[in-house]
């Protein structure tokens, strides 16, 4: 088994409605050096069936079926320890790869042996499958102020050696805070192509549990901030940072103004010139009008 080039993992619960999409999405794929280990959470649909279906028909795919509802960390640890691939990545059940997706993340890192995980820009798409936006995600610096890795990412296996497993704790934002850690403890790259297409629909965790996911990045700012504010070099993405951090001082113990101001007293510089540049605007505005 230590031929394969890529393993993906596919957790599902009860996604029959997009699941064969996202398989056939899959093995698809130009690359055809993958295994597919598809982890069931104990969905009630027809999901598993669905599953086992592609299963016969394809040898690159196992099944791994929860005897327990686990949710996605969860899952994801169990679909991974599984995994005999050279290179990692995982999906969900309602979004697709395009078909030189795997082929690209993989030989960018085969080109890049410096680089141990990889991302790229994808498309959103309705519940019909139509695309309603291109998205054009940053470079890796600037993650401490969000998500930027997106959807579509491929890292190597030896990062898990270094990083661990998924923390089952941060349900929700899982992938974030597993970016972070690599972030902190290895080389990352965004490549310029679109390869993915992100789903998004009425039923998604992202769309029914948004505030849930806010709630959980502050916690995860108070695990990080002191962190990014003493080893984040450019001015530029280190004031931004302060803004956000700023926004939820209230919920984050300990977060304070004298704090950034003993680490950096420029950002008062920064912000007065914010404050300025607001006013002038306001009331050039004002002058317009009248």
């Amino acid at each position: 088994m230590n031929h394969i080039k890529v393993s993906i993992v596919l957790p599902v619960y009860n996604g029959e409605k997009y699941l064969r999409q996202s398989i056939e999405s899959i093995l698809q794929q130009t690359c055809e050096n993958l295994e597919l280990i598809i982890v069931n959470d104990c969905s009630t649909d027809t999901s598993l069936n669905i599953a086992q279906e592609y299963a016969e028909k394809d040898t690159r795919i196992r099944i791994l079926n929860n005897e327990h509802n686990l949710k996605l960390p969860s899952s994801l640890n169990a679909g991974f320890k599984m995994a005999h691939g050279k290179y990692l990545t995982w999906t969900s059940d309602d979004n697709v790869y395009k078909e030189k997706a795997i082929e690209i993340l993989s030989g960018h890192l085969d080109s890049n042996p410096d680089v141990g995980f990889v991302y790229s820009n994808y498309a959103c798409i309705n519940e019909e499958g139509k695309v309603i936006e291109e998205c054009f995600l940053p470079d890796p610096n600037m993650l401490p102020l969000g998500n930027t890795v997106g959807a579509c990412f491929m890292y190597r296996k030896e990062i898990v050696d270094i990083v661990g497993e998924y923390n089952k704790d941060y349900f929700l934002i899982e992938d974030y805070e597993y970016w972070l850690r690599c972030y902190l403890n290895c080389k990352m790259e965004h490549i310029n192509d679109n390869l993915y297409y992100y789903r998004i629909h009425g039923k998604s965790l992202s769309s029914t549990r948004l505030q849930e996911i806010n709630d959980m990045e502050i916690v995860l700012f108070k695990k990080y901030y002191l962190f990014f504010i003493i080893n984040i070099k450019n001015k530029k993405i280190l004031f931004k940072y302060y803004d956000r951090l700023l926004l939820h001082k209230d919920k984050i113990k300990g977060i304070s103004m004298l704090l950034f101001l003993k680490q950096h007293p420029t950002y008062m510089i920064y912000i007065l010139n914010k404050k300025v540049t607001e006013y002038i605007r306001m009331n050039v505005k004002k002058i317009r009008r009248k």
